[in-house]
């Protein structure tokens, strides 16, 4: 049997957050569902508290299915769309996706617990509060696991003193949204390796 795996991208709902820093994970996720040369062709089914789509990849001998999810939730009711999601259906493993403060931009991390805690991020604050409530009540479930995209902190990209509230709800820049599409093909091949590592 294939295993599921499923990939929520953090952000806020509304168009007008569709390309800042704190929409990241999202974006990322809604790369990879478009992406048609690494996953068969899927559409988007909506619900009230976010949009899915479920696919395969192209290359058969890969054994595992892949939900992506969208929220349509703000960033601090993240654990809402977790719970939403993990009680339509079971999944195998459940992979975040979120902005970090701490990388640099085109740096990313994968993390397998909850050790290091939300480090500031409301998003990561309340699926982790909600993933440990959910644990609680059933066996299934598993603590989620941590795609960290980078997008540095205000002082170290040119932007001084901007307060981090700020900076995290602006557009990133013309030339950041450039190498957007190269990162993302590097971000997706670390990730399917530490997929198959995991799935072995």
């Amino acid at each position: 049997m294939k295993k599921k795996i499923l990939c929520i991208g953090l952000g806020n709902v509304g168009e007008n957050f569709s390309t800042t820093r704190h929409n990241y994970g999202a974006m990322f996720v809604r790369w990879m569902q478009k992406n048609s040369t690494i996953f068969e062709n899927s559409e988007w089914i909506e619900s009230k508290n976010y949009s899915i789509a479920t696919t395969k990849p192209i290359d058969s001998e890969k054994e595992y299915l892949i939900s992506f999810v969208i929220g349509k939730t703000y960033m601090n009711e993240s654990g809402i769309l977790l719970r939403s999601i993990t009680n339509y259906s079971y999944f195998d493993y459940q992979i975040i996706f979120y902005d970090d403060l701490q990388k640099n931009f085109g740096e990313f991390q994968m993390r397998m617990n909850v050790d290091r805690g939300a480090r500031g991020h409301n998003g990561l604050r309340s699926i982790i509060e909600h993933a440990k409530k959910l644990e609680k009540f059933s066996s299934q479930l598993t603590i989620p696991l941590f795609f960290a995209l980078g997008i540095g902190r205000p002082e170290e990209n040119g932007y001084g003193s901007v307060p981090i509230d700020k900076y995290v709800l602006q557009s990133f820049s013309k030339s950041e949204l450039e190498r957007i599409p190269n990162l993302f093909l590097t971000f997706f091949s670390e990730l399917e390796k530490n997929i198959l590592q995991i799935l072995k």
